[in-house]
């Protein structure tokens, strides 16, 4: 009988161990498949971000491509405007002197 009771406590705490140990496996693979879960979301949220980042970079560096190629614009108006004024100034000095010397040849015919 006392070896019965032995055995029936031997095979007892063998089946606590065994039942133990397949309790600490499993808290393990699920701390495992946790850990890279948790590495995986984070991955993908570094993915996501960086692809984030790049659209924003690329809209900005167009709208500069875009404000610059209007201050081109703006500038080559400029200086369309000025030479259009240069010319107009010049053309009445050119009048202005044509004018002048036909005054004066007409003074001299006159003499």
């Amino acid at each position: 009988r006392q070896a019965e009771a032995q055995e029936r406590a031997r095979v007892e705490r063998e089946t606590r161990a065994v039942q133990e140990a397949s309790r600490a496996q499993a808290e393990r693979e699920a701390r495992r498949r946790m850990e890279e879960e948790t590495a995986r979301v984070q991955e993908q949220t570094r993915r996501e971000f960086e692809a984030q980042e790049r659209v924003r970079r690329e809209a900005e560096q167009a709208a500069q491509r875009r404000e610059a190629e209007a201050q081109r614009e703006i500038l080559a108006a400029q200086e369309e405007e000025y030479q259009a004024s240069l010319r107009a100034d010049q053309e009445r000095e050119e009048a202005a002197r044509k004018a002048a010397e036909a005054v004066e040849r007409a003074e001299k015919e006159e003499e």
